[in-house]
């Protein structure tokens, strides 16, 4: 009898993996790729059991819309600007909006179909503007300044799941599009239990 064809010995084989695991925090970063229906649905399922089996989860979202901030753009022109600016805080909040979505329904064939997952979002991203690259205003087009990691971890502790949109706020409470692509080495050191 095959591994896949016994539970009880999957279940056995994967225990040390689940003990090890249990209590770390994880960076999940998801690129556009990912937020595809297609391939969604089964991601959110998939955090939704690690998060389930005590691994802590801070998760890092692209934009799924068609504005993608970009680290080395050929043309030097920004990609979020002032006349696109709510269009992109309308496809992220809907990215957010939908993931939240899918980490509610639960797991397929669990004894409760609803899931308690709790997951939290909100300005633990300061960013700072790009300014000007090659005499051209970057606009609204930013990186990383700093990552509260103390709120992070602090909801972190509270058995919630952090989700990190591709958006931060300067000083001056300017919002800011940052890819994602650099956040998830910054957040993974501090993220530690707090108690």
């Amino acid at each position: 009898m095959s591994v896949e064809q016994d539970p009880i010995r999957w279940f056995r084989t994967a225990s040390p993996y689940i003990y090890a695991h249990r209590n770390k925090t994880f960076v999940v970063s998801l690129d556009q790729d990912a937020l595809r229906p297609s391939a969604f649905v089964s991601i959110a399922r998939d955090l939704t059991l690690l998060h389930a089996l005590g691994v802590r989860l801070v998760v890092v979202h692209a934009n799924a819309g068609a504005l993608q901030v970009k680290t080395d753009s050929e043309t030097g022109h920004p990609v979020i600007t002032a006349r696109n600016l709510e269009t992109y805080l309308e496809q992220t909040g809907g990215t957010t909006q939908r993931l939240l979505a899918q980490l509610s329904a639960g797991l397929p064939n669990a004894v409760s179909q609803s899931s308690d997952l709790v997951a939290v979002s909100g300005n633990f991203i300061k960013a700072q503007p790009l300014g000007i690259l090659n005499g051209v205003d970057q606009e609204h087009d930013g990186i990383v300044r700093r990552v509260n990691h103390l709120e992070m971890a602090k909801s972190l502790d509270q058995q919630a799941l952090v989700i990190v949109p591709p958006l931060g706020y300067s000083l001056l409470a300017k919002p800011l599009a940052w890819t994602q692509r650099f956040l998830p080495a910054r957040s993974q050191p501090r993220c530690r239990r707090t108690n």
